[in-house]
């Protein structure tokens, strides 16, 4: 019969736990969730990083595309305000095509990148064009003569615009039946044509075109194109991640341009039809464009840009949407593509090589947990045992306890994850670097672009002889200064010269000479007139006019006599001037305090009525009028 305490004994050894089950479960327990957690905020930092360096390559691409196309877009629109400024001073016949095509190519000499086509069509079917040319000589000039309505002849040109070689005749053609002329004419200022295919249906091609008007009637049209097979080599050039693809489309869903090497139009028998981007070659280009429309219900209302996450067959992919260009006749749109994989697979081998790490962690802690658990459950039993045989009244000395080592094994796992940060540390150092390298190439291809666009400028401005501002600064000038001085209730005064009997000068002494004259004499006004807040520009021919900002009457008056006085003093011989042996020169002098009642008109009227009263009253003299 079992006594009480043995029984008691045997039901608590039933309901009791073996050693190694209570320490070895929390202790698992423990490293497993250590272990879950600390994986899926790594993943959850890592596809967070992912994000925010996709979003940043996108900006960095979408801003050297969006530069680029601006770039490229500001120099048609250049070349042909040059272009019209000459035909309006008459230093450009129209009917002269030998004339028009010299001028053409002295223009491709000074922009040589960006342009095609710079042509001139006459309102009598007669057309010029120069275009360089991919052959041993250096341009191409194309024709249509007077004598040949109809009839497009192409030359080979040297460097100075020499025709050299005719090379072909084609056809049927008439500059006035182009898209680009039909679209001058209907909107009837400068603006941009639609995209269309050229003549010879080889590629396509958008114009900036400027209707030439004489005495209220329409001359011909200055046109200027860039083929667009340019940009999509832009955007072919660029490094958009690893497999990452960029494309331009127009409103109505029509490629203008892709990173993805393919013919942006169909030529079928009848006629030539340009692709959408839900037909592109491109499945990534294909399957975005398709879901963007779908997205937006089309593509007219997206007025700003847009960061989507798109599924499509290839996977998740990382978009930006925004628009480009918003012009007179242009309205496109730039798609930048990143597949989330370029980046995520990087993600997943290390998620892979985490995991691996960590069951080995695992598997080395189990051991040492059931080692260490053995040998504590060795030393209980023997404490046991030891106890046991003392109540026996057995005093034997026991077995002595040892302790065991330590373990080698945690020791490596601590350096293999120490060269694990070495290596994470060395690949962040290398990804900061890159991203450095990076915003020093964007901020050099910025200054450049700063730099050129500042030379466009200053030739869109200054007037080529006398290097002074031109009509066009002029009109710019005088129109801030009416706003300044109207808000702070200054006067602002305007000064009207023209250079005495300059006709008589020109016909008697040459042109030549005129035009030495010209300089002189915007020499000595620049002498007089050394105020920077001052404005001197040539109005047109040998008129000149002066703005002066907070200057009265009085002031003006003393300015035009400096003027008239230093134009003396240069001597220049002029011996059939009526008014002097020397060139002379007559002012017109205004000055007012703008109010909303007035318009600049009445300025500029109201100097050049005194300027007129000067010339009547014996010239070599100023006039002044004041409101």
């Amino acid at each position: 019969m079992v006594q009480p305490n043995c029984q008691q004994q045997l039901i608590h050894q039933r309901r009791s736990m073996p050693l190694q089950l209570v320490l070895v479960v929390p202790f698992m327990l423990q490293i497993c969730t250590t272990v879950g957690i600390t994986g899926w905020l790594s993943f959850r930092s890592g596809q967070q990083t992912i994000q925010e360096i996709v979003t940043r390559l996108q900006q960095e691409v979408s801003e050297r595309i969006i530069k680029y196309t601006q770039n490229y877009l500001a120099v048609p629109i250049v070349i042909n305000q040059l272009s019209a400024s000459e035909l309006r001073t008459r230093q450009l016949n129209p009917q002269n095509l030998d004339q028009l095509s010299h001028h053409f190519v002295d223009l491709h000499h000074v922009f040589r990148q960006g342009i095609n086509h710079i042509s001139f069509g006459n309102q009598d079917g007669t057309y010029v064009a120069v275009r360089r040319s991919r052959g041993q000589y250096p341009f191409e000039v194309l024709l249509v003569p007077s004598n040949a309505l109809g009839q497009l002849h192409t030359y080979y040109a040297n460097d100075r615009g020499d025709l050299i070689k005719k090379r072909r005749i084609s056809l049927d053609y008439d500059p006035r039946q182009r898209p680009w002329y039909h679209q001058a004419v209907q909107a009837g200022k400068p603006s941009w044509t639609g995209i269309y295919n050229y003549f010879d249906a080889t590629t396509l091609g958008i114009s900036h075109v400027y209707p030439i008007y004489a005495s209220g009637k329409l001359q011909g049209v200055l046109a200027t194109d860039f083929d667009l097979a340019d940009i999509s080599k832009f955007l072919q050039s660029l490094k958009i991640g690893k497999t990452g693809q960029a494309f331009i489309i127009e409103r109505n869903g029509q490629l203008v341009a892709s990173s993805y090497k393919e013919n942006l139009f169909v030529i079928t028998p009848t006629s030539t039809e340009r692709i959408t981007a839900s037909q592109s070659q491109s499945v990534l280009v294909s399957q975005v464009s398709t879901y963007l429309q779908s997205q937006f219900d089309g593509f007219k209302r997206i007025n700003r840009p847009y960061q989507l996450s798109v599924n499509t067959s290839s996977g998740r992919q990382f978009v930006q949407i925004m628009p480009l260009v918003q012009e007179n006749g242009i309205s496109w749109l730039l798609v930048v593509i990143i597949p989330r994989a370029d980046f995520m697979a990087e993600i997943y081998r290390n998620a892979q090589v985490t995991a691996v790490f960590c069951a080995i962690t695992l598997v080395l802690s189990s051991l040492v947990g059931l080692l260490i658990c053995r040998w504590i459950s060795r030393s209980m039993l023997r404490f046991s045992q030891a106890a046991q045989a003392i109540a026996d009244g057995k005093l034997s000395p026991t077995d002595t306890y040892t302790i065991t080592p330590p373990i080698a094994e945690i020791v490596t796992l601590a350096q293999v994850f120490d060269q694990m940060q070495q290596q994470l540390q060395a690949s962040f150092a290398t990804l900061e670097q890159t991203n450095r390298t990076l915003e020093t190439q964007v901020a050099q291809r910025t200054l450049e672009l700063q730099r050129a666009n500042q030379a466009l400028y200053q030739l869109a401005t200054v007037d080529e002889l006398t290097q002074l501002a031109n009509r066009r600064r002029f009109e710019e000038y005088l129109a801030q200064a009416w706003q300044q001085a109207q808000q702070a209730g200054h006067h602002l005064a305007l000064i009207l010269c023209d250079v005495d009997c300059f006709k008589a000068y020109n016909d008697n002494y040459g042109h030549r000479a005129g035009d030495i004259c010209l300089q002189q004499v915007a020499w000595s006004m620049r002498q007089a007139v050394q105020q920077p807040s001052n404005l001197i520009a040539r109005y047109g021919g040998e008129e000149f006019a002066i703005v002066l900002p907070a200057i009265n009457l009085a002031g003006a008056e003393h300015i035009a006599e400096e003027i008239r006085q230093s134009v003396c003093w240069l001597r220049i011989s002029h011996e059939y001037s009526p008014v002097s042996a020397y060139v002379t020169v007559s002012l017109g002098v205004c000055s007012l305090v703008p109010n909303p009642d007035i318009t600049m008109d009445v300025l500029i009227d109201t100097a050049d009525k005194a300027l007129y009263e000067a010339k009547a009253n014996g010239r070599n003299r100023f006039m002044a009028r004041s409101l």
